[in-house]
């Protein structure tokens, strides 16, 4: 196909979707945002104009694929031109496809459908009808037994690697709405002068939060502050050698509210020991010709239909932690695992005996480096953590080996191994 002057038109802007959609035929949705609903392909399909679109995000659940338009894997060029060239080679398919669209769209998001979802809703969180006498869900549903989510802390502790922390901090305030969200960040007393410096540059920044350490206190008191600082939030224990992603927060959020008692939420990553994906207890490489956020974008879309696997530890790389679990719980154990290696291990055992459940998301992939704060003394920490806490729980290792080989976590990396291939072959010649 040549491109002349012809073909490529720029309309500018209009006053409303009406006008919008009366240029087009076909919509193109391609972003690389992971739509939470999708209101332009709404509007398109309502106005009978097929869409082509990465299956990504909740585009899948508008758009019926060969139906009402065409979804693409994320980032596959050739496929969207290929559902380009078929539609402009078959143009009766724009007619039936877009009725389909608009007859789909009128029948699940009018005003009466919204009207009475809405009130349904109403119904089962109050136990009161909203229109009339009509029967009410008697049993008790998903909200009222988990609740209403609570503000988030992100605390990050800080602790000399400059370079990685002005990476994690700068992926942070890239990837989170601080509206309702804080950061804290704590530098538990770094001998190198650069993080003041970096630190300094964040001090008037708004939804950032400094403290600063007189004394080296340890990971685990360091975590503590930050969690007793958070008073009444859901908290996120985030490394500051890690890189996070697109809808990052948004995805742990949702797996932790997703069914009761589920008390902390870990991320995938690429590179956390059992908590990597897709081969676990190593390094994944990122394609190099793929930015963080186009290969995170990619395993995501490849697992985001997966389960959440219940394991019986998460990981303090990327820990989001319910405060009402925190509130029944405690603190972590700062006797015991002071400097670390061990202190979330414990304390999701701990949570487990009291009910609580721990999940891997599949909504949520943040990049770690590991270890850039212990240089040379990983090892050390890691078998007196060990010991301490199989001393306390004989049935540790049973359970994590069970946990870390279920169907459910089997599934969950296989839909990102599959992702990892087809990241191998995107935009490669």
């Amino acid at each position: 196909m040549v491109l002349t002057a012809d073909n490529l038109v720029f309309v500018g802007y209009k006053e409303n979707a009406r006008a919008a959609m009366q240029e087009i035929n076909v919509l193109l949705n391609l972003s690389t945002f992971a739509e939470s609903f999708g209101r332009t392909v709404a509007e398109a399909m309502a106005s009978a104009r097929p869409v082509i679109a990465y299956r990504w995000g909740a585009l899948p659940e508008l758009v019926q694929d060969g139906e009402s338009g065409y979804l693409v894997p994320f980032f596959d060029i050739d496929g969207v031109l290929k559902a380009v060239l078929d539609l402009c080679a078959h143009e009766e398919k724009i007619i039936s496809m877009g009725q389909r669209g608009r007859e789909f769209v009128a029948g699940h998001f009018s005003q009466q459908v919204l009207r009475d979802r809405m009130a349904e809703g109403y119904e089962r969180i109050t136990g009161q009808p909203i229109y009339g006498e009509r029967p009410l869900h008697n049993e008790a549903t998903a909200a009222r037994l988990i609740g209403a989510a609570p503000p988030t802390t992100i605390i990050i502790p800080v602790h000399d690697a400059v370079e990685e922390v002005r990476a994690c901090i700068a992926s942070v305030l890239h990837h989170t709405d601080l509206r309702d969200t804080e950061v804290m960040i704590i530098d538990d007393a770094s001998s190198d002068p650069a993080i003041g410096e970096l630190l300094n540059a964040y001090e008037a920044r708004p939804g950032l939060r400094i403290f600063r350490a007189s004394h080296n206190q340890g990971y685990t008191r360091t975590v503590n502050l930050g969690i007793k600082l958070a008073a009444g939030r859901d908290v996120i224990l985030l490394n500051s050698d890690t890189i996070v992603t697109p809808r990052w927060l948004e995805g742990l959020r949702a797996s932790a509210y997703s069914r009761p008692m589920v008390g902390t939420v870990t991320a995938m990553s690429d590179n956390a020991g059992a908590f990597s994906f897709p081969i676990a207890g190593q390094k994944n490489e990122r394609p190099d010709h793929l930015s963080h956020e186009q290969y995170a974008l990619l395993m995501v879309q490849a697992t985001y239909q997966c389960p959440a696997p219940a394991v019986p530890t998460g990981s303090g790389f990327c820990l989001f932690m319910r405060r009402a679990m925190i509130d029944a719980v405690g603190l972590f154990d700062v006797d015991r695992f002071p400097r670390g290696y061990g202190e979330e291990n414990e304390f999701c055992m701990r949570a487990m005996d009291e009910g609580w459940q721990h999940l891997i998301s599949p909504w949520s992939f943040v990049y770690h480096v590991r270890n850039a704060s212990f240089k040379g003394e990983k090892e050390q920490l890691l078998a007196a953590g060990l010991a301490r806490l199989t001393a306390l729980y004989p049935n540790y290792d049973a359970l994590v080996r069970a946990g870390f080989s279920q169907p459910a976590l089997t599934y969950l990396r296989e839909a990102s191994a599959g992702a990892q291939t087809q990241a191998r072959g995107i935009g490669v010649p």
